[in-house]
Order: structure tokens, then C-alpha cells, then sequence
């Protein structure tokens, strides 16, 4: 679960398997600090909201706590209204409880310098910011080809002593329209131009490293 949410723990009435009533209900009125009468109501199989609007721990924490108890437990996301604050960096107010995420569209940018394999990681790690799993998934699909697709450029560009490597630029832009496309439109319509951005630093410095040592390989094996 996301460390910045918030949460319902909502009991939803009913009794495990393997306890008795009267022993939920005693260890309900513990947990809760609650009369055995109220406890009892606890369980007349309706959903109730016993604990509200906690973080990812405490609410871990109750669920546990209840399902040792003998009674079945849920938790229901709490939706968050946007929280703004104005960063002095980008000159805009950015929602703080949207995640960090690399701008999707400088990433497919930067691939057509660092290769499709950087876009397409960078829209993965987005996509699992995002709580998108799915589409996480996929793009991770999409990585691993464009990993493949390089190999085979790189190889041709040696063989051929120079010539070839087109494959990786034609993966781009399939990439790009088929799917990379898609997260900076997600972005868009979901948080505009307000959330905060990830920090280019370590992966342009990651990939400046690699392409310096293709050049320099290159060079070696073309000369």
C-alpha cells in the first residue's frame, strides 16, 4: 500500500471460521474498549467504519488486529483532496499528493539520444509510481524488447562496420505512438501540469555514462 494514503478499517461483520461468538465479541470489546453489548452490535453482519482517515500502518495494524480477533476486516482508500504548494523550481503549484514521476514526455524525448530503452524504463517506474500495475507491466514488456531491439542494433552497427542501426530508431517511435504516448495524455488529464517531478540527475548521468562507453567501444572496434 501507498505510505501517503489514507485509510478506512471497516469491520465488515460476521464471524471467522473457527471462533465462537461470544469470544469475537469479548476480544472486540478489548480491542475497542467497548461495553459487551456494544461489541455485540459489531457484528450483526453490517459494514462499519471503526477507525477513520488512517495512515498505511495503523490501518495494517487494526486489520491484523481484528482478524485476530475473529472478525473479518477491510480497508477502503480514503480519497484525498489535491494539496498545493507552489514550487519556486518549475514557477507552478504542484499537488503534493500526487506522485513523483519523471515528466513523460522529456523521457520519450531523451530516448531518441539515449535509445528507446531509457524512455521505456522511465514510463515503467511512472507507471509503478502511479499504483498502475497493469500498465506497469506492460511497459516493462516494452523495456525488455527495446533492450533486445538495441543488442541487435549494436551488433549490426559492428558487423556492418558502421552502417545500420535503424531498428532502434523505427522501435521508437512504435513505442511512442503504440503506448509511450498514452502515459504523458494520462499525466495530462489527471494532474495537468501540477505534480511533482522526479529529479534528472541519476538517469541522464546513468545514461551519458553508457552511451560514453558505446562511443568509445565503437570507436575501438571500427578503427
Amino acid at each position: 500500500m501507498d505510505e501517503k494514503k489514507v485509510f478506512n478499517v471497516v469491520l465488515v461483520g460476521g464471524i471467522k471460521e473457527g471462533f465462537e461468538e461470544s469470544t469475537v465479541k469479548n476480544n472486540l470489546a478489548t480491542l475497542f474498549k467497548l461495553p459487551l453489548e456494544k461489541a455485540e452490535g459489531l457484528l450483526k453482519g453490517r459494514s462499519l467504519v471503526v477507525k477513520g482517515s488512517v495512515d498505511t500502518a495503523t490501518a495494517a495494524e487494526y486489520k491484523v488486529a481484528i482478524e485476530r480477533a475473529g472478525a473479518y476486516c477491510t480497508l477502503e482508500a480514503v480519497p484525498q483532496e489535491p494539496h498545493f504548494e507552489f514550487d519556486f523550481n518549475t514557477n507552478e503549484s504542484v499537488n503534493l499528493n500526487s506522485a513523483a514521476i519523471w515528466n513523460p514526455s522529456s523521457a520519450a524525448n531523451w530516448s531518441l539520444l539515449f535509445s528507446p530503452v531509457f524512455g521505456t524504463y522511465l514510463h515503467a517506474l511512472n507507471w509503478r509510481a502511479l499504483n498502475e500495475k497493469e500498465r506497469y507491466d506492460k511497459a516493462m514488456i516494452w523495456f525488455y524488447v527495446g533492450i533486445a531491439v538495441l543488442f541487435l542494433s549494436v551488433v549490426s552497427v559492428f558487423i556492418k562496420k558502421g552502417g545500420g542501426g535503424g531498428g532502434s530508431f523505427l522501435f521508437l517511435l512504435i513505442w511512442y505512438f503504440t503506448a509511450g504516448k498514452s502515459q504523458a495524455k494520462y499525466v495530462k488529464e489527471k494532474f495537468g501540469n501540477n505534480y511533482p517531478r522526479r529529479a534528472w540527475g541519476k538517469p541522464l548521468a546513468f545514461a551519458c555514462v553508457a552511451l560514453l562507453v558505446y562511443v568509445i567501444v565503437g570507436v575501438l572496434v571500427l578503427k
